[in-house]
């Protein structure tokens, strides 16, 4: 009897007919991707965008580049926004394809970029020969000898062709390419051949360069008095050391023994005891102009400190200091490659010259104020107590302060810099500028007015003896007591 009085009542809700209870309508997830920029070789390739969706950060982002490992996966941020980089990829053009899902695996329409990556900028590959006319005595073994200089001396091939037909020969070219150095072996000739060597260089960017060899049979026989192999018109140590000249004995070709007779063994003018690159690039000599600092490597291609101060090229704000000038934190403080003695107009690089600097030896990656001072090395109300450890900026000047840089005059817990009633009552509430009610004045109040206890009093007036009419709110000042 009970449930069917409550059936009847209406009491179950699940047999009425209208219903507040609504289905909610899961729909699929919107995806914006922002367009991809171009990057340079070695570089990263950074993609971004947002979902749109009812629970976006369970969505699952598909990042699908055009290479085979390429597909991943990010989840967006409670706002929908996600993001990936990524390096490593070789110069060309590609694509990436970006997808979202939702929990409920509601997919959305794929959204597919472009982007390139640039390839690096090579140099043009430069070949010297070391001997370019060659003379050869009847039945001796002949060979060509020289040097490749290239960013990426891997990438490089080598030929030699006769003039005669053009076509490349099958002689054995022994090419070392840590070094860059090559020999190609001409075996044993008879009579007159020209010839020209070709190098092919580079990744990337093909470059190409080609010498003209000359060879012919000496009229008569080469004189040789050490037997080292290099002809006694080439050898600078004709009659030396007895020993059989070659890239590991004799680096520069000259006839003399590295380990003994050469005391310059890449023959570039300087000599191996105060040159930083004793077997370097071949087919140079070293001056002021090629080799600022005149330490053996070559500035173009070598040298990764022109100007030897000791900072590299790639941070030296100053790559023509002094010859024989090094910098130190004492010569150069900010270690920029500028003499602070006369190069160097912001010795501590804080962005104020020193001309206007009260402070010139600021620390690196200090934020500093106006006269160029950071922090620890200014005290902004002269209480003793430098900005970056003053809690009390501001302190009017002549108070003894604490560690800490404040100053309580009237023991009301509120410091000097802000109290604004340095002479508060004791036992008195203050507020926060450090004033107690009875230093404050009282406005007066419009009303409503009462007679009743501690109620307002309105304003009232009198007769007096001497100057007439008195009225309250005429005299009254907020601070006098009447």
């Amino acid at each position: 009897m009970l449930v069917s009085v409550l059936l009847f009542s209406g009491c179950f809700g699940f047999f009425e007919a209208d219903s507040d209870i609504t289905d909610t309508i899961d729909e699929s997830p919107l995806i914006v991707a922002n367009d991809v920029a171009d990057i340079n070789y070695g570089g990263s390739v950074h993609v971004s965008g947002s979902v749109t969706d009812e629970l976006p950060s369970k969505a699952r982002v598909t990042i699908a580049f055009s290479i085979p490992w390429g597909t991943v996966y990010e989840t967006p941020d409670d706002e929908g926004n996600w993001q990936f980089s990524l390096g490593g990829l070789e110069p060309g053009d590609y694509n990436v394809s970006f997808t979202a899902v939702d929990d409920n695996d509601h997919s959305s329409d794929t959204i597919t970029k472009s982007f390139t990556v640039h390839p690096p900028v090579e140099q043009n590959v430069v070949m010297v020969i070391w001997r370019a006319d060659i003379r050869y005595e009847v039945g001796e073994e002949t060979s060509i000898t020289g040097q490749l200089t290239h960013s990426t001396l891997s990438s490089c091939t080598l030929t030699y062709s006769l003039i005669s037909d053009g076509e490349p020969t099958s002689d054995p070219i022994n090419y070392d390419d840590s070094s860059g150095m090559f020999s190609i072996s001409l075996g044993v000739l008879s009579g007159y051949s020209n010839g020209t060597v070709t190098a092919n260089c580079g990744q990337y960017n093909i470059s190409e360069d080609s010498v003209l060899v000359s060879i012919q049979p000496l009229e008569q026989p080469i004189s040789d008095l050490d037997g080292d192999g290099v002809a006694d018109e080439f050898d600078d140590c004709e009659d030396g050391e007895s020993f059989s000249s070659s890239f590991t004995t004799d680096y520069d070709s000259d006839g003399c023994y590295d380990l003994s007779e050469d005391l310059d063994d890449d023959n570039d003018g300087l000599g191996d005891t105060i040159d930083n690159s004793q077997k370097g690039i071949l087919g140079w000599l070293s001056t002021p102009i090629v080799d600022k600092d005149s330490d053996g490597c070559r500035d173009i291609d070598e040298d990764d400190d022109d100007d030897g101060d000791t900072i590299l090229d790639l941070v030296d704000s100053c790559l023509d200091s002094p010859y024989g000038w090094v910098s130190n934190f004492v010569t150069d403080y900010d270690r920029d490659g500028c003499r602070d003695s006369d190069t160097d107009s912001d010795d501590d690089n804080d962005s104020v010259l020193d001309e206007n600097d009260s402070c010139p030896n600021t620390l690196a990656n200090h934020s500093v104020n106006e006269y160029g001072c950071a922090p620890y090395e200014w005290d902004e109300d002269g209480d003793g107590v430098m900005d970056d450890s003053d809690t009390c900026q501001g302190t009017p000047s002549g108070l003894v302060v604490n560690e800490q840089g404040c100053a309580d005059l009237d023991g009301d817990g509120v410091f000097a810099n802000i109290d604004q009633c340095p002479n508060s009552p004791p036992r008195w509430s203050v507020d926060g500028i450090g004033c107690a009610v009875i230093q404050n004045p009282v406005t007066w109040d419009s009303g409503p007015y009462s007679s009743s206890r501690f109620g307002k009093a309105a304003d009232f007036n009198f007769a007096t003896k001497y100057d007439g009419n008195w009225r309250l709110t005429s005299e009254w000042d907020g601070n006098s007591t009447y």
